[in-house]
């Protein structure tokens, strides 16, 4: 998250950069709604491929090297309880979160461009659903009253 900006009355814009493959994304997303209420700032959600982040810097994630792995999952654990949100991890990880990114990007103009990045969210690591699997997304998009019928296309 970063680089607030705003003009006169309007809510200053806050930069969101996430990827749904990152469980640090889905605690942040799960507070960016009473945050955005507690601090009068509206998202300016930046979908990003961590992977292709990673590879441009020769960096491996946290997933790959197992010490950082198990730390990663220690810390996710213990800052869901913090959270009070119950964790079940998406069924594979790391996984290709590109689709998911996408379904994000065809409603970046929608007013539910926030709460649908929740959703999706909540659906790998709070409800441990896979959102490599495009019915998945269908099911998230559509729970919200967003259209999803042309979706994979």
């Amino acid at each position: 998250m970063s680089e607030a900006g705003g003009t006169g009355g309007e809510k200053p814009s806050v930069r969101f950069y996430f990827d749904f493959v990152s469980p640090y994304s889905w605690l942040a997303l799960m507070q960016a709604q009473e945050f955005a209420k507690a601090h009068g700032v509206k998202w300016s959600l930046r979908p990003v491929v961590y992977g292709a982040i990673l590879d441009s810097t020769g960096l491996q994630g946290p997933a790959e090297t197992h010490s950082k792995r198990r730390y990663t999952i220690r810390d996710t654990v213990r800052c869901a309880r913090r959270q009070g949100l119950k964790l079940s991890g998406p069924p594979a990880h790391p996984f290709r979160s590109l689709e998911a990114l996408r379904t994000v990007c065809c409603f970046e103009t929608d007013p539910m461009v926030v709460d649908l990045s929740i959703a999706l969210a909540d659906a790998a690591w709070g409800q441990g659903l896979d959102l490599t699997d495009v019915s998945v997304l269908r099911d998230v998009v559509s729970g919200l009253g967003l259209p999803a019928e042309n979706l994979a296309e």
